[in-house]
C-alpha cells in the first residue's frame, strides 16, 4: 500500500526514489524466492521497506493530520502516533536484550568450554559432537584455548568410534543423536543447554 500511495502522491526526486526502491525489492525478492534455503537473506530488504513504509505514513500524516487540525492538536496526534508505532517493538527489543536467560544451545560453546577447563584443568583433549560437520563460529574459541591452554580439539560424528576416556561436549539439540548410539558414559557437567560426558 505504501508503494501505491507514494507513487500517486509524490512527484520529482522522491517519486523516482520510491520507484527505484520498489523495483529493487521486487527483483531481490524474486531472486531469493528461487532458493529453498534463502529465507534469512532478506535482511538487506528491511531498510528499503522501512523507507517505503515511512513515506507512506508521511502521506497519510500530510493529508489527514497536518491539513485537518490546528498545530497544537497536530503535534499531539503526531506524538500519539509515534508512541503507538514504536513503543511496542522497542519495548520488546529492550526486554529481549535485558533477558539473561539463553535459549539457543549453539551460543553456549564458549561458556561450556570455559566451565570444563575450570573444572578439569589437567584434561587437554576435547571431543565435540558435531553430527552436521564443523561449527565455524566455534573455530575462534578452539584456537584461543589451543594457543593459551594447550588444549586439543577433535570433531566427532555419529559414525566415528567412541573410545573409552573421551570427554565429549553435547549440545541440547544433539542429545537424541547421542542417546540413539546407546553409549556407556558418565555425565561430568550438565546444564539446560549442554552436557559434558566421559565415555566409560
Amino acid at each position: 500500500p505504501s508503494c501505491l500511495i507514494g507513487l500517486i502522491y509524490y512527484e520529482g526526486v522522491i517519486k523516482r526514489l520510491l520507484l527505484f526502491l520498489c523495483s529493487i525489492l521486487i527483483l531481490f525478492y524474486v531472486i531469493i524466492a528461487e532458493g529453498s534455503s534463502n529465507v534469512w537473506y532478506d535482511l538487506p530488504m528491511i531498510p528499503m521497506m522501512a523507507i517505503i513504509i515511512g513515506l507512506g505514513f508521511n502521506v497519510l500524516y500530510e493529508l489527514v493530520v497536518r491539513h485537518s487540525f490546528k498545530p497544537w492538536l497536530s503535534a499531539t496526534i503526531n506524538l500519539v502516533l509515534l508512541l503507538s508505532i514504536f513503543y511496542t517493538p522497542y519495548s520488546a527489543i529492550i526486554a529481549k536484550n535485558m533477558d539473561t536467560h539463553e535459549t539457543s544451545s549453539q551460543v553456549m560453546y564458549p561458556e561450556a568450554l570455559k566451565r570444563f577447563e575450570q573444572a578439569f584443568p589437567n584434561v587437554k583433549t576435547i571431543y565435540l559432537f558435531e553430527p552436521l560437520g564443523s561449527n565455524y563460529p566455534l573455530a575462534f574459541y578452539k584456537q584461543v584455548l589451543s594457543d593459551q591452554k594447550g588444549m586439543t580439539f577433535h570433531n566427532i560424528h555419529r559414525d566415528d568410534t567412541f573410545l573409552k576416556g573421551q570427554n565429549i561436549l553435547i549440545l541440547k539439540d544433539q542429545y537424541a543423536d547421542v542417546l540413539n548410539l546407546k553409549l556407556d558414559f558418565n555425565v561430568l557437567i550438565e546444564t539446560e543447554l549442554y552436557r559434558w560426558m566421559r565415555i566409560n
